[in-house]
């Protein structure tokens, strides 16, 4: 049987927020199928391993999904993103992202560090970063450092837009000949 990754998200149109005890309790739920949970805001979601056949796999973690989720009491809102991917893939993409030979990755997990790695940033970068909308929310909240799914930061690496910033201090302009 092939073994899938699947992202399942759940947005609210209105300015509604997530309870974020009960996102943690929604982990605990889906920690048999290694899922980890990610949120915040209007929004919410999950990454969960399963087997099967893709149409099975869909079906079988967006059921357990909906029910897991009432259980804990998140709010039934609609299911905006299902992603699937065969994990063999899946693994493949992570290890091509710079820096994921990191010890944070083996477990799906990355720290601020790891992610600087991976995005070639300083860690002081990602935590300005990591308040931007369009960056992943962490799955958990340490007391050293938020901690984001491995799975969200490829997503956002892969459709990163960088622009230019300041040069390095030791960049000298040089004038162009008139």
């Amino acid at each position: 049987m092939t073994e899938w990754i699947l992202t399942i998200e759940a947005k609210s149109t209105a300015d509604d927020e997530v309870d974020l005890a009960r996102l943690s309790e929604l982990a605990q739920q889906l920690r048999d199928v290694a899922g980890s949970v990610n949120g915040g805001g209007n929004s919410y979601g999950v990454v969960v391993q399963v087997r099967g056949t893709a149409a099975g796999a869909i079906r079988t973690a967006t059921s357990r999904f909906s029910k897991q989720r009432d259980e804990v009491g998140l709010p039934p809102w609609p299911i905006v993103r299902c992603e699937l991917i065969e994990r063999d893939e899946f693994m493949q993409r992570i290890a091509a992202v710079p820096g994921a030979e990191l010890a944070g990755t083996a477990v799906g997990i990355l720290g601020a560090q790891e992610v600087s790695s991976a995005l070639h940033i300083s860690r002081q970068r990602v935590m300005q970063i990591s308040t931007r909308p369009d960056f992943p929310a962490p799955i958990a909240r340490l007391a050293a450092t938020p901690v984001w799914s491995a799975a969200s930061i490829l997503r956002y690496a892969e459709n990163r837009n960088t622009a230019p910033g300041r040069p390095p201090a030791g960049w000298t302009r040089v004038e162009p000949d008139e």
